[in-house]
């Protein structure tokens, strides 16, 4: 495949596959045999696009998984191809076109998309999901290296021809040039020997059955439906079932020597990758293409193309047919492990039920047991008891004199005492009947102590009540008087020399406050005849003017 990229941007007119491609397929055996199971696709896809399209694992770990579309080719039909996001050159497409034989990039894609899922970009990136992790690339380049083979599937001078490597992205798809040619030896395709009538003889009647199949050809993908383009996986997966039909027909029609490929396989496997291509090319021809015959303007010369059509559309009725029986069968499989399950389920609950019939008979046959040997324990009871009273009675009559009269003597004793007893309690009752007495005269006396207290306090209160109002009409009285005396005695003109004492200065505050109210008359008065009399309150004696 190398050789093709360097005859291609060398002009030569000759290709050749041969040196690079058996190192390839070394590779994929080495994937086959030594690499886990759950990294073989993803190991083959990697293998494959890093090969055809010269790049690295990286490039296909920055390919942006929304930008998968269908492309024209001349010779091929439609090619599959994608971005490279993120990335500091122009922009840059890796590519997925159909191949020959089992190093197929397209049959690689469709086994990848089916087996895993898309990962997640991590936080760093703009992207959303891509193909698949880091982890798995560098998985891959540590199997390459340790498989011995990574020297081989090196590109010598990479660094000078990175950007002549890309065998398809110089490749100009509706332009008729020689780069088509390259593409068709790199992917196994030669369309040297191939007649043009032989491509376009099956590919309008196969798109046909290219159009009914891709209908629902994404549902089978899970989750990359949600971020690939449905034409793109409608487009895979016929390209995949024409593949699979095509190697089947070829395998039924060939030679009894399976190991040389025949021109059967060869054209059938050529027709179906162009009838896929031609169909996505040409879908909007018209929409009663469905229901009518495929028509064309080249004869069939040879009946074996008209068997080998019908051949096809009975493989795909088969198919469909051998598709719905298996879910019938899966369906009637199911059903029959449900009744097998409802079976052993009603088996078990039987055995359950007569285990418990079978305790319950066994319980009552123990209480009726247990019944019986109650009755047989309380009749030998009876039967002692009898035969105790009967020795009891046969004892000497000594013995019994003896113990009557010893229970005599102890019932003296208990008797005497009790006597003592009794006599005492009498005795108590008569103290307690004294004490009785004594304490109800007491509460009587109390009683009465009472009431005279109560009398006393009374008195007392009226008495109390009755000075004071005297004392309190003797000091009116004395007010009274010593007002008019000191009306009498007072000076016409007011003397500033007048003493000042507290109680004049009462006086002159409750005027103040009372202009309007009761009269209110100063105790003090003071003679005509000296400026100063002394105060007639005693507390006032000591103050000063």
């Amino acid at each position: 495949m190398f050789d093709a990229i360097r005859i291609a941007n060398g002009g030569a007119k000759e290709v050749s596959r041969q040196t690079s491609w058996p190192v390839i397929q070394a590779a994929k055996d080495a994937i086959e045999e030594n690499a886990p199971h759950e990294s073989r696709e993803a190991f083959r896809l990697i293998l494959l696009a890093t090969s055809l399209n010269s790049c690295s694992v990286g490039d296909l770990e920055k390919a942006e998984v929304s930008t998968f579309e269908i492309v024209p080719s001349k010779s091929r039909g439609s090619l599959i191809r994608v971005k490279v996001g993120e990335t500091n050159t122009t922009t840059r497409y890796l590519y997925f076109p159909p191949g020959e034989d089992e190093l197929d990039l397209l049959v690689a894609l469709h086994e990848f998309f089916s087996a895993a899922d898309p990962t997640n970009f991590s936080q760093g990136s703009q992207q959303q999901c891509q193909l698949f992790a880091k982890s798995t690339g560098d998985s891959y380049c540590k199997f390459i290296q340790a498989q011995d083979l990574s020297e081989k599937l090196r590109i010598q001078g990479s660094h000078e021809t990175r950007s002549n490597a890309n065998l398809l992205s110089k490749i100009p798809f509706s332009s008729p040039k020689i780069s088509e040619k390259v593409l068709a030896a790199a992917t196994g395709f030669d369309d040297r020997n191939v007649q043009s009538s032989d491509l376009k003889r099956n590919s309008e009647a196969d798109s046909i059955l290219v159009r009914q199949e891709s209908r629902h050809g994404h549902d089978r993908y899970g989750k990359w439906a949600e971020v690939v383009n449905r034409e793109v996986l409608n487009y895979l997966n016929s390209y995949h079932s024409f593949k699979n039909k095509a190697t089947r027909v070829a395998s039924a029609a060939g030679s009894n020597d399976s190991n040389v490929p025949t021109n059967a396989e060869t054209d059938s496997l050529k027709n179906a990758t162009s009838s896929v291509g031609n169909f996505y090319q040409g879908i909007s021809r018209s929409a009663n293409m469905v229901d009518q015959p495929p028509q064309t303007d080249v004869v069939y010369h040879d009946d074996m193309n008209e068997i080998i059509v019908g051949i096809k559309r009975l493989v795909v009725s088969h198919d469909s047919l051998n598709t719905q029986v298996q879910q019938m069968d899966t369906k009637v499989a199911r059903t029959q492990i449900d009744l097998d399950g409802l079976v052993t389920r009603s088996t078990n609950n039987n055995k359950h039920l007569q285990s418990l019939l079978l305790s319950t008979q066994d319980v009552r046959k123990l209480q009726e047991l247990l019944e019986q040997l109650s009755e047989q324990q309380q009749h030998q009871q009876q039967q002692s008891q009898s035969i105790e009273s009967k020795v009891s009675s046969d004892q000497t009559s000594s013995d019994e004199v003896q113990r009557l009269r010893q229970e005599l003597d102890l019932y003296k004793q208990q008797h005497g005492n009790l006597v003592n007893i009794t006599a005492e309690l009498s005795q108590k009752q008569q103290e307690l009947t004294v004490v009785n007495s004594k304490h109800e005269q007491m509460i009587s006396k109390l009683h009465d102590s009472r009431k005279e207290f109560e009398k006393l306090r009374s008195e007392h209160k009226e008495l109390d009540a009755q000075i004071d109002h005297a004392l309190f009409s003797k000091c009116k009285a004395v007010e009274t008087n010593l007002a008019i005396s000191a009306a009498n005695f007072m000076p016409p003109n007011n003397s500033s020399d007048m003493p000042m004492t507290k109680m004049n200065r009462i006086t002159n505050m409750l005027r103040k406050n009372n202009p309007n109210g009761r009269r209110v008359m100063s105790l003090n008065v003071a003679g005509s005849s000296t400026n100063y009399t002394p105060s007639n309150n005693s507390d006032d004696n000591n103050e000063e003017p």
